[in-house]
């Protein structure tokens, strides 16, 4: 889910440039004069100057700055077109986007914006210690900014980001849980694409949402999202998680399925990890595309991202016993023996090793563990640690292994619970596609009733929900065409996959 930084909330339109221009002819120190200027601008545009300099826009929140250390907007304008690792040399000293967000805040307590900037750039874990002694961590401040302007729509995506999907967190008017927060940033502002991505982000795979007098699902959410917002990388990569293996859609004219979509966030982006990783796995092992076939794909990924542990897994896995060469990695002896750090050299890394570093990193990742289950028992340890944490693979893996009626115990954190097949079924069929659904379906007599999601389900809306994500699917076929003799005279639309004749 992203989280965005954001200038003041209402900038001066272009329009006013003139005027502002006016008063630095007669006042060429007047701080809000570069303010305002400043604030005319998009992100890499310049302006020229009475005098006729050329001026970038940092340049005029750097000076409104400069001329005025009390300017709290200005501190927050300018820290907006820092980089998070960026040290600016000001004539009050060195500053970084957090110190002149936290400037910002301590120069106006009134501030709702760069309260809620300050809390984007503050760690999960962090805490902040304001002039005046107070103590301050993310969701604290995207709450203030929200207590300060209730209108502010990025603060309740921010403060959604950083819900649980059962959380809820309590603001003047109520309590308000991560979905309820990203309806009302959309309700405040129609237009704001990241958060139909995040609010698409809270649906399952049948769920539909009311929002500004439509109904939505998550591929319609994600659709806006980049209608609104073409070069939204992180939409591409959702939508094509959202789809079926061969789902197409149409976008602007064009047709995309999983591939095309993961192709177009890399021509966006070409450092978008994420995206190389997921697009490596639409292909087969002999497949390539923009000639890179699927281990070129996950080495990159993985050297653009080498603290990710689920990564790694996945690359070992797919490895088996080979080895591949890593760019920026040091070797595995040196690795694990901390004899240096990554970015120097290249590695030779074998699949086993890339695992064992996965687990180093990320103990408890519930994709890691089950990547590092493979190969092992149905009872395997990680497998059973992989479906305590909930990964809907594990769980339907484990359930698939059990005979009709078997219970297996699954050390989830609190305890030892006993599960059976339909309980793990119950938990994999959230996420997971067709298959799942119908062997869940199997498990059902012909007139009970599961709850999904807050929805009822019978094995009828199960095989029917199955046929609408993966209908051209001859594993979910045969898999229905066994359970539909229960079936058969309650829902003779369900007849045609029998056999004929």
């Amino acid at each position: 889910m992203q989280t965005e930084l954001r200038s003041v909330a209402r900038q001066p339109l272009q329009d006013e440039r003139g005027a502002f221009l006016e008063v630095l002819e007669l006042d060429p120190l007047n701080a809000q004069a570069f303010e305002n200027l400043g604030s005319t601008l998009l992100p890499g545009q310049s302006l020229r100057l009475p005098d006729g300099l050329l001026v970038p826009k940092r340049a005029l929140h750097q000076k409104a700055v400069e001329l005025d250390a009390s300017h709290s907007n200005a501190h927050n304008n300018l820290a907006v077109s820092l980089r998070r690792d960026e040290v600016l040399s000001l004539q009050q000293g060195p500053a970084t986007q957090r110190s002149l967000f936290q400037q910002a805040v301590e120069l106006d307590p009134g501030n709702a914006v760069a309260h809620c900037n300050l809390g984007v750039v503050l760690g999960d874990h962090e805490v902040v210690r304001l002039q005046n002694g107070s103590l301050w961590d993310k969701r604290s401040l995207f709450v203030k900014s929200i207590e300060l302007d209730p209108g502010w729509a990025l603060a309740y995506n921010n403060l959604a980001n950083l819900l649980a999907p059962q959380e809820w967190v309590r603001l003047a008017d109520g309590c308000w849980d991560r979905r309820g927060l990203y309806l009302a940033a959309l309700q405040l502002d129609e237009s704001y694409g990241v958060a139909y991505n995040n609010l698409a982000l809270t649906l399952g795979f049948r769920e539909k949402v009311r929002c500004l007098d439509r109904v939505w699902d998550r591929r319609s959410l994600h659709r806006r999202a980049l209608e609104l917002c073409p070069r939204h990388i992180c939409a591409y990569r959702d939508l094509a998680l959202a789809l079926q293996p061969g789902e197409r859609m149409s976008l602007d004219g064009q047709d995309f399925g999983q591939r095309e979509l993961l192709l177009e966030a890399i021509r966006l982006d070409s450092s978008f990890a994420s995206a190389y990783k997921l697009l490596a796995r639409t292909l087969s092992p002999e497949e390539h595309v923009q000639e890179q076939n699927k281990t070129q794909l996950l080495v990159k990924a993985l050297e653009l991202d080498p603290h990710d542990a689920p990564g790694c897994a996945e690359l070992g896995l797919h490895l088996g016993s080979g080895h591949c060469q890593l760019q920026g990695w040091p070797s595995p002896e040196a690795w694990f023996c901390e004899l240096e750090g990554l970015g120097k050299g290249s590695g030779n890394w074998s699949g086993a090793q890339l695992m064992q570093r996965a687990l180093q990193l990320a103990p408890s990742c519930p994709e890691v563990l089950l990547a590092a289950s493979a190969g092992g028992g149905p009872l395997d340890p990680c497998l059973l640690r992989a479906a305590a944490l909930g990964n809907a693979v594990a769980c339907r893996r484990l359930a698939l292994a059990l005979a009709p009626g078997g219970r297996v115990r699954v050390p989830f954190e609190e305890q030892v619970r006993l599960c059976s097949r339909r309980q793990l079924l119950l938990r994999a069929c959230e996420e997971m596609g067709a298959e799942c659904l119908v062997e869940l379906a199997l498990e059902l007599e012909p007139n009970e009733r599961i709850c999904i999601q807050g929805s009822l389900w019978d094995a009828r809306a199960l095989l029917r929900q199955a046929l609408q994500l993966q209908p051209n699917s001859t594993a979910a076929a045969e898999l229905q065409r066994r359970a539909l003799a229960p079936f058969a005279e309650a829902c003779p639309l369900l007849m045609r996959l029998g056999p004929r004749g």
